[in-house]
């Protein structure tokens, strides 16, 4: 089973962080430029180890050149994927 998100990614922030989920989009912020891919890999780096899944299991399904992208993550139920946004967000505070 998989999961997709809508994430809204702002580049070149002051931290990384998951600032909120907000009309059905993930907002999150990355210290990385978007040059040569270094936001989306900071992205899915950052995802990963922030709601615990494998970087493996997380993909950018479009928006690679765009700061709206479509992830989707692998093996793990919608209910799970929230619980852990709800708990990164309140971490993030």
């Amino acid at each position: 089973m998989s999961v997709s998100l809508i994430v809204h990614l702002n580049p070149r922030s002051s931290a990384n962080r998951i600032k909120a989920w907000e009309n059905g989009r993930l907002l999150v912020s990355v210290t990385a430029p978007p040059v040569d891919g270094a936001a989306n890999k900071a992205l899915a780096e950052f995802l990963s180890s922030s709601l615990g899944f494998r970087k493996s299991d997380l993909r950018i399904l479009s928006g690679e050149t765009s700061r709206t992208k479509r992830i989707s993550i692998d093996n793990v139920e919608e209910a799970d994927v929230m619980n852990r946004i709800q708990e990164a967000i309140e971490r993030f505070r």
